[in-house]
């Protein structure tokens, strides 16, 4: 009786750890020994996977709260500066201006004729659309941009390319 109790008390551990470990959103390597050598690896395949570039430039930009200056990186997609930049098609993303902890910006691409990217850290310069922790800035101004007309919303795409 008690080894039947006891297979009993194993198989429902066994069904608990299991359905737990289904209804969490970690990968099934987070619950063996060795996950701590798969954060190393996924850490470097990271750095090797980083397309992008950093700028040796730091600008600085002044809180709101206070009126201490930081640094403010500025990554390029492609090159080191503006000039290597592809120029912008019409309504695509020139910048994305990270919000997150300390702000950062990536130029995607840069505006055509005299027109230059916004660089403000505000989402009230007209030519931003803000999402969460992220500032997406346009050469043209956001009012020009059509809206939905159920939602009075904008609809808007994100791609990358050449």
């Amino acid at each position: 009786m008690e080894t039947a109790t006891g297979v009993l008390l194993v198989g429902l551990l066994v069904l608990v750890v299991t359905s737990l470990v289904d209804c969490s959103r970690l990968p099934l390597v987070v619950f063996q020994q060795h996950h701590h050598l798969f954060h190393r690896l996924e850490d470097m395949f990271d750095d090797l996977a980083l397309q992008t570039t950093v700028s040796p430039e730091y600008h600085a930009y002044r809180t709101v709260a206070d009126s201490d200056y930081r640094p403010l990186r500025i990554l390029y997609q492609v090159g080191e500066s503006e000039e290597e930049l592809p120029v912008c098609r019409p309504w695509s993303v020139c910048s994305k201006v990270d919000m997150y902890e300390s702000p950062w910006i990536e130029r995607q691409c840069r505006c055509p004729g005299a027109n230059k990217c916004s660089s403000s850290l505000s989402s009230n310069d007209g030519h931003t659309l803000s999402d969460k922790t992220r500032h997406f800035k346009l050469c043209e101004p956001v009012k020009k941009l059509s809206k939905c007309r159920y939602f009075r919303d904008i609809t808007w795409t994100l791609t990358s390319g050449p």
